[in-house]
């Protein structure tokens, strides 16, 4: 069994997909944008922000950097209270720390929302350590996985991701880690969105992590 899971938060940990929509929306809407229809985000979540923009709307790289910023601002107005829990993820949470497995997030979320959205949600103490979007180009999800087994003092060897997206698949891979891909969530719908990516087991529901974990 692995020493660290690490968890993706966007479509792994909660839904955030209502706030997340409402303020790519909101923010775009600033620059003159029409509402865009749900399904332009698939694939989108999970990622950069300003990336998402430039997919989504169409937008140059320079305005999407600044409708990025606005949509912070709308995410820590009222996009990040939007949010919730998946079913049967705390218990998840809690028997793996019973077990004394540490537990990290990685995540492309902006650190100034990925704490307070823990606390919101009532599993921070779960976490020994959290890795989130500090801003930098050059912050991505290998790097944010890395530091995760450097602060925690535990290996990629011994460590796993749990995410939802090809963002997180790929980060995985890049790290040097194990992935479990989750089926539930914002990104992976079906089992053939996983053709190509280095997975180590697949989830359809919360309750399946604790098993597969232990497989691994």
């Amino acid at each position: 069994m692995k020493k660290l899971v690490i968890f993706d938060f966007d479509g792994t940990l909660a839904d955030t997909s209502p706030g997340i929509l409402y303020c790519y929306n909101a923010a775009a809407a600033d620059f003159g944008y029409e509402k865009a229809p749900v399904e332009r985000f698939a694939g989108i979540i999970g990622g950069h922000v300003d990336e998402g923009m430039q997919r989504v709307f169409g937008m140059e790289k320079q305005q999407s950097f600044a409708a990025a910023e606005k949509y912070r601002e709308y995410y820590n107005q009222k996009g990040q209270r939007m949010a919730t829990l998946y079913p049967g993820m705390e218990t998840v949470l809690k028997r793996l720390k019973e077990q004394g497995t540490k537990i990290a997030l990685a995540t492309l979320k902006h650190e100034r929302f990925a704490e307070q959205m823990l606390i919101f949600l009532k599993i921070r103490d779960y976490f020994d350590g959290i890795c989130a979007f500090n801003g930098k180009s050059d912050c991505t999800k290998a790097s944010l996985l890395q530091n995760a087994c450097k602060t925690l003092q535990i290996p990629e060897k011994d460590s796993v991701l749990v995410g939802d997206s090809v963002f997180d698949a790929k980060g995985a891979e890049t790290a040097g880690m194990d992935f479990i891909a989750v089926l539930y969530g914002l990104g992976f719908q079906k089992k053939e969105d996983l053709k190509d990516l280095q997975i180590s087991a697949v989830c359809k529901t919360p309750d399946q992590l604790l098993d597969a974990v232990a497989a691994l």
